[in-house]
């Protein structure tokens, strides 16, 4: 007999077999197009917003010790009752790059998040429940490492879907989509390899490839950062596929040449679906890499 969590699961994915939702039409392949869109999950809200972004990943981190690849879906669900509070320290408009002092995400904890029962992925093999309902005041998981990546390495795209689990409280009872994800990242510049040591001077050109991008970011935060309120960071916006110039000033100002630093690049697949009685969701696929730049001794 199946569980109820698999009777769910599997009324879930056969809705969304026969009801897939708008699925971008990427501008271009490979680099150097221009992006149209802003990466799906925002560094920063409004008084007022309404933030409904789900995104499936598949992350290949590269380091000194070990190599994971990783799979998870990031679930953004909040109405923002309050601005952000914490800002940027440092802003370079010309680059679209900021410099926060925390990571800028340390103030979703203060939203008002959504319950959404629970969110159904799969990919070939993949087929997972992860439950969406925080209770008030307890601290949200936004992002949740999947059992394993099933297809989404070769087939790149994942069937997402909530219906009526029986949670008190469920708010997004009808959510059917498709996450299509680009290509891998690969990083080539400012190296191939996946340790290197900063340059020791001047701007930071960040280069890569990636197919079927929509929308595309880099992030830099020191690799051994243990507390989100203390951890200088560096969020860039491509606005060109394959490239992005993180500004001298910003790099001096967070100090990051004299320490270890984790210089991440996510591309976007980016698409919407419609749920919770009309609103749309952003349902997105993403790929990531990354250098590991030691500090300059």
């Amino acid at each position: 007999m199946r569980s109820e969590r698999g009777v769910v699961l599997a009324a879930v994915l056969a809705v969304v077999g026969g009801c897939g939702g708008d699925e971008a039409v990427p501008p271009g392949t490979g680099s150097g197009y221009a992006l149209t869109q802003r990466p799906p999950i925002p560094e920063r809200v409004a008084a007022g917003d309404a933030v409904r972004s789900i995104v499936v990943f598949r992350e290949d981190r590269t380091g000194t010790t070990r190599d994971v690849t990783r799979c998870g879906l990031a679930t953004v669900l909040f109405d923002a009752p309050t601005a952000s509070t914490v800002v940027p320290a440092g802003i370079d408009g010309a680059a679209d790059c900021r410099f926060y002092a925390s990571v800028p995400e340390v103030e979703f904890q203060r939203m008002r998040w959504v319950c959404a029962g629970a969110i159904a992925v799969s990919a070939g093999p993949l087929m997972q429940n992860v439950g969406l309902c925080p209770a008030a005041g307890a601290t949200v998981r936004y992002e949740t490492t999947l059992a394993t990546c099933g297809t989404l390495s070769s087939d790149r795209r994942a069937l997402l879907g909530s219906l009526d689990e029986g949670v008190m409280g469920d708010v997004v009872t009808d959510l059917a989509g498709t996450a299509l994800m680009p290509t891998g990242v690969t990083l080539t510049a400012p190296s191939t390899l996946p340790v290197t040591t900063w340059p020791a001077s001047g701007d930071l050109e960040v280069q890569w490839t990636s197919a079927d991008a929509t929308s595309a970011l880099v992030r830099i935060e020191p690799e051994a950062a243990t507390n989100p309120a203390s951890t200088p960071t560096i969020v860039c916006v491509a606005h060109t596929a394959g490239r992005v110039v993180v500004p001298q000033a910003l790099l001096a100002q967070a100090n990051f040449r004299a320490m270890d630093a984790r210089v991440r690049v996510w591309s976007y697949r980016d698409g919407t679906t419609m749920a919770e009685g009309g609103r749309t969701y952003r349902v997105s696929g993403a790929t990531s890499s990354s250098v590991l730049l030691q500090a300059r001794r």
